[in-house]
């Protein structure tokens, strides 16, 4: 399922933590008028509504806010900036997914702070 600025479409079972996140990049969202797209990570049941997808569709960054992240234990919520120019050249080169975050140094997926989150995916907006 797919949320938009304008069109919010919530789903039963995403994490309480994730939804009021979602929640209030939208209502930023709506008050830039910038148009986010908010959509699951995972469509399978056990992960489901623990990931979403963040997109900004004007300056085209997407990032990542995930619950129950086995490589940050002690984060209830954690935040991830997506480098599309780095994943691009590994997967050119020939890197697999899983081996490109440990190559490159978790620059692929760049661990953010709530408000450098927030502060990337709003980056460039008048």
């Amino acid at each position: 399922m797919i949320w938009g600025t304008h069109s919010p479409v919530h789903i039963l079972t995403m994490n309480i933590k994730i939804q009021t996140i979602v929640d209030g990049l939208l209502s930023k969202a709506n008050k830039l008028n910038v148009d986010l797209l908010i959509e699951q990570a995972f469509d399978d049941k056990y992960r489901q509504g623990e990931s979403v997808i963040v997109q900004n569709t004007e300056t085209m960054k997407f990032g990542v806010i995930s619950c129950n992240v086995a490589e940050y234990p002690d984060d209830d919520v954690v935040f991830l900036e997506f480098n599309d120019k780095l994943y691009t050249y590994a997967k050119m080169e020939g890197f697999e997914r899983d081996n490109m975050l440990d190559v490159f140094d978790n620059k692929v997926l760049k661990k953010l702070t709530r408000r450098e989150f927030t502060k990337f995916i709003f980056q460039d907006v008048d």
